[in-house]
């Protein structure tokens, strides 16, 4: 069987390194009798030590990992469900390793572009995948409006001033 270490580096979204993050990692047990099927590998805090760490002893499966506490003045990431496949070389005598990847639950290859899950390299003939885990400053809320926004403020604004103009012209000419 073989075993590997997922190292992540807790980053920022212009890829500035992080302290000051907890982290656990659970992985899938389809005969637990708990609601929650999922039981704790281990658990990782950055709040002394750099921003990269390591989870040991992994093997293929499903797994969740859960940022328990984010970096000061930015949001947690969201819980993130994976599965680590990994593809032997199943006929040799000394079966190897021959490719390594990230999934998300439906077996869509997780990409590097990945919002907050960004995997860096799969080392496959290491067994030693680099991930950066992302984490943003700022509202939770998603940004809305854009264009449209811009466009009411300007028919409002219009209004006020036909308004003005209306009043102050209704006047002129109501006191003749």
């Amino acid at each position: 069987m073989f075993t590997f270490e997922l190292n992540a580096t807790k980053v920022d979204s212009s890829g500035t390194q992080l302290t000051g993050a907890k982290f656990s990692l659970y992985k899938w047990n389809k005969n637990s009798t708990a609601d929650d099927k999922y039981e704790l590998v281990e658990s990782f805090n950055t709040e002394n030590h750099a921003a990269k760490f390591t989870f040991s002893g992994l093997d293929a499966g499903r797994y969740k990992l859960v940022e328990d506490e984010a970096p000061d003045t930015y949001n947690k990431m969201p819980d993130k469900e994976f599965k680590i496949v990994a593809v032997h070389d199943e006929t040799s005598d000394n079966p190897q390793l021959t490719e390594l990847k990230f999934t998300d639950l439906n077996g869509t290859v997780i990409p590097s572009t990945d919002e907050y899950f960004k995997v860096q390299s799969t080392n496959s003939d290491k067994g030693k995948p680099e991930v950066n885990i992302v984490n943003y400053k700022g509202s939770e809320l998603p940004s809305t409006g854009g264009m449209g926004t811009v466009i009411l403020y300007a028919l409002g604004g219009a209004f006020v001033v036909a308004a003005g103009l209306w009043f102050g012209l209704r006047r002129r000419f109501s006191n003749r």
